[in-house]
């Protein structure tokens, strides 16, 4: 009865999947999107990943199936964005038939974890642009001038002197990185999902709260990035000089309120916090994609670096909330939390209050910047080791009571021998 109740829906769930593919609304606005196709792609990544090699043969004859459905139906050409999402969308077709008939309860577990994740993911994605609309609605005007002084009084223009650097093939690979940043989150959440650990859950929630989160956090400080401000960057039009004396107010702009903080800065550093204790390529990997994202946010013009600084604190926060394999009245689940909270807040009070401030005394936005992220790195680690230590004590214990039953059993065998 449960394998029937489980074939009917998987059913039911990949004819919503077909009809979206194939609805030109859809199409257009998301599956051929850049931006939205790599999220979808994420069901794709976790199905390779979790299952054998020889079943992606299956998903690509499928997303073939669909590119060939889209072209008769819609008279659309395949391009390498409508590639990833059909990719994408038939993992998210096959994971749940794949779950049905597989037999072993812990890797059918794994399967529909990978699933449901991989699906929120995605709806999380598409939902984010009406999230941003009202955000606009309820702030027509930023502060992004606010957020110009700081990077400023740090004594260079940070944003326009990497978007200096940006063009040619640095700029594009930095892009292709900062488009793709779903995949580092795909495959540190599927290694730890691999290794049955209960940090998987914890990642997983931990990078689909941090969007709804962050654009609460838009709300509070609303700004756009200097591309959307200032014309013609990235060449700066006033010196740092002139920037000291420029009048702070609220200015208005169209663009989305998505600036402070940095969001993708937040996720990658996120993937960098849970990749601890895989495997040193996986490590490296993250660490490359933090490299070129950091480069990225500043050089499209997206973000000012305080943005970046500002979501190490943000990460903080989200980790220790998602931090369930601890007791919440664990010392460094309690002090990440509030730590985390108390510093953003903090952060949006001195940028709105005491940057003139900051032009007093030079040295002091250094100080903040660096303190900032030294103390959020010291709260991380100390968070981590303790939810490794915890892990492993379990572990420890399942495994001694393993063992204990397996003596137990040949004690009662003997007497009968």
């Amino acid at each position: 009865m449960r394998r029937i109740l489980g074939l009917s829906l998987s059913v039911l769930s990949a004819w919503c999947f077909i009809c979206l593919a194939l609805h030109p609304g859809f199409y257009a606005t998301s599956i051929n999107s850049e931006f939205f196709a790599p999220s979808l792609f994420i069901a794709a990544l976790v199905h390779c990943l979790l299952r054998p090699r020889r079943e992606m043969f299956a998903v690509a004859a499928l997303a073939s199936l669909l590119l060939i459905g889209d072209f008769a139906h819609l008279g659309v050409r395949p391009t390498f964005s409508s590639v990833l999402s059909m990719v994408g969308l038939a993992s998210l077709i096959l994971l749940p038939f794949t779950a049905v008939v597989e037999r072993d309860r812990e890797v059918r577990k794994r399967v529909l974890i990978g699933f449901f994740v991989s699906l929120v993911f995605a709806v999380s994605y598409f939902f984010a642009g009406n999230m941003l609309d009202y955000t606009a609605r309820r702030n027509p005007m930023v502060l992004d001038l606010y957020l110009y002084s700081f990077d400023c009084s740090l004594g260079f223009q940070p944003s326009f002197a990497m978007g200096q650097l940006f063009g040619g093939w640095f700029g594009k690979v930095s892009l292709w990185f900062y488009i793709g940043l779903p995949i580092p989150l795909a495959l540190v959440f599927v290694q730890q999902l691999r290794r049955a650990s209960r940090v998987a859950l914890d990642s997983g929630l931990a990078f689909l709260i941090a969007g709804p989160l962050g654009v609460l956090f838009y709300n509070q400080f609303p700004a756009v990035g200097p591309v959307h401000v200032f014309q013609g960057f990235p060449v700066p039009r006033l010196s740092v000089a002139q920037v000291a004396h420029l009048r702070l107010e609220a200015i208005p702009a169209t663009a989305p309120r998505n600036a402070m903080p940095s969001l993708h800065m937040g996720w990658i550093i996120l993937a960098m916090f849970y990749a601890r204790g895989l495997s040193r390529p996986v490590r490296i990997f993250t660490w490359v994609f933090c490299f070129f994202v950091f480069c990225a946010t500043l050089g499209t013009g997206e973000h000012y670096l305080v943005d970046l600084v500002a979501s190490f604190p943000f990460v903080l926060l989200i980790a220790s909330a998602c931090a369930f394999e601890l007791p919440l009245k664990t010392p460094s689940r309690i002090f990440g939390i509030l730590f985390g909270l108390g510093l953003l807040e903090a952060w949006f009070s001195v940028l709105r209050n005491y940057i003139p401030l900051m032009w007093q005394n030079m040295s002091l936005p250094w100080v903040l910047t660096l303190g900032t992220i030294f103390c959020c790195l010291i709260a991380q680690r100390w968070l981590m080791r303790d939810v490794i230590a915890t892990e492993a004590s379990r572990s420890l214990n399942a495994t001694s009571a393993g063992a204990l039953a397996q003596v137990a059993a040949e004690g009662s065998r003997q007497p009968a021998e």
